[in-house]
């Protein structure tokens, strides 16, 4: 994962920390799982239905921003043609492993996102690879290190601003949150702390 973060990215982030929770949809993530079961991957809208069951807060994100800085590869995925097709249409989306690894990066942000039952889904095929990437080994160790991740803080890509206020708060599930935002009141760091009972160092 980046450390510096595209600044509108970072402002979606951090507005959407101090909204309180909102009612969430039911029903959405057993159809991602059942089509990431079928296919092995996860289109953008997937992603969008697992955040609407799981946070809402983060419904209209923009998914290609936070995967960059995320480190994790978006893909174009299409369907196998028939050997007289001259043409197929694809949608944009993730490898399943990649799209678990990616709730599971929200989720260290404090967000309320569910990732163990896609990470559940992935993990017969990581435990059988002989090699993993990166993100497949945050998914390998996610049930292990679900609440024990370390603290993390990251800041807007540009130049550092010449004055700045801290903002600090605790979200509704115990995630402690501080904000240091510039002279207009846009934010230029977001650190977060796990819960007091399973806080470990930042990292």
């Amino acid at each position: 994962m980046k450390t510096k973060f595209d600044p509108t990215l970072l402002a979606f982030l951090c507005d959407a920390l101090q909204k309180p929770l909102p009612k969430k949809e039911h029903g959405l993530y057993a159809s991602v799982l059942r089509h990431a079961a079928r296919e092995g991957w996860v289109s953008f809208a997937d992603i969008e239905d697992i955040l609407c069951e799981t946070d809402p807060r983060l419904y209209r994100i923009d998914l290609r921003s936070l995967s960059e800085a995320f480190q994790i590869p978006e893909r174009a995925f299409f369907p196998r043609p028939r050997m007289k097709d001259t043409q197929v249409f694809g949608a944009q989306g993730f490898m399943a492993a990649d799209a678990a690894a990616l709730l599971i990066a929200l989720r260290r942000f404090g967000f309320s996102v569910e990732a163990q039952p896609l990470v559940d889904l992935v993990m017969p095929q990581i435990k059988a690879q002989v090699s993993l990437t990166e993100a497949e080994l945050s998914v390998f160790w996610y049930r292990q290190e679900k609440d024990r991740f370390a603290g993390l803080m990251v800041q807007a890509d540009g130049p550092r601003p010449q004055s700045l206020d801290a903002r600090k708060f605790t979200t509704e599930t115990g995630y402690q949150i501080e904000i240091q935002i510039d002279q207009d009141g846009n934010p230029w760091t977001l650190t977060v702390l796990r819960p007091k009972r399973v806080r470990t160092k930042v990292a």
